[in-house]
């Protein structure tokens, strides 16, 4: 009887933290658009590309290199535009937050 109230809780309390990380991986998923004029290279669109989806927070990231665009799409609760654009930087780019395209209207 013992044993087994001390293997419930023993469950329980390591359950917990995976419960935990699932909780914050529900958050609400947004997509951000930035300008990145300084890509030049498509071996560095790679490296920023892999910085980015390195990010527990991100779902994706997309790289448009002709536009000189990054799109991600990532946890808003976990990860801010701000934050990304650090992310940006840190791998060697300036960053820009794009305004979201306007609805067309019929």
């Amino acid at each position: 009887m013992k044993t087994s109230a001390i293997l419930a809780l023993l469950s329980l309390l390591l359950l917990t933290p995976v419960i935990s990380r699932a909780d914050d991986q529900k958050g609400k998923f947004v997509t951000h658009t930035f300008s990145v004029p300084g890509m030049k290279c498509k071996g560095c669109v790679t490296d920023l590309q892999f910085d980015l989806e390195d990010l527990k927070a991100v779902k994706s990231a997309k790289i448009v290199f002709d536009e000189k665009q990054v799109t991600v799409v990532h946890n808003a609760k976990s990860l801010s535009a701000k934050q990304l654009i650090k992310v940006i930087k840190k791998s060697g780019f300036e960053a820009k937050l794009l305004p979201k395209k306007a609805k067309q209207k019929n």
